[in-house]
């Protein structure tokens, strides 16, 4: 029970992250904390399922399929974080 809670918990922090970043999407700073805790999640993630197939609960085509998954969300985090620009108001 405790292995899926933590793995359901870190794999929904993704996208809460992304969705409360985007909301303060005009504060920079603030948009980017909230990707890299969301890459944080993303990791997190990876750790769970990396335990579940250890601990026989996924196989190993399972774990490679989701970890693949994982690892590319990870890149577009990372490639959002490294090319966000904040576009000022007034240029609206």
């Amino acid at each position: 029970y405790s292995l899926s809670s933590q793995l359901v918990r870190s794999s929904r922090s993704i996208s809460a992250n992304i969705v409360e970043g985007w909301a303060k999407r005009v504060y920079e700073n603030k948009f980017k904390v909230h990707l890299i805790d969301a890459l944080g999640s993303a990791t997190e993630t990876q750790n769970w399922i990396l335990f579940a197939k250890d601990c026989n609960y996924l196989t190993t085509e399972e774990f490679n399929s989701l970890n693949d998954k994982l690892e590319l969300i990870g890149k577009m985090l990372t490639k959002l974080h490294q090319n966000w620009k904040t576009i000022p108001a007034s240029s609206i």
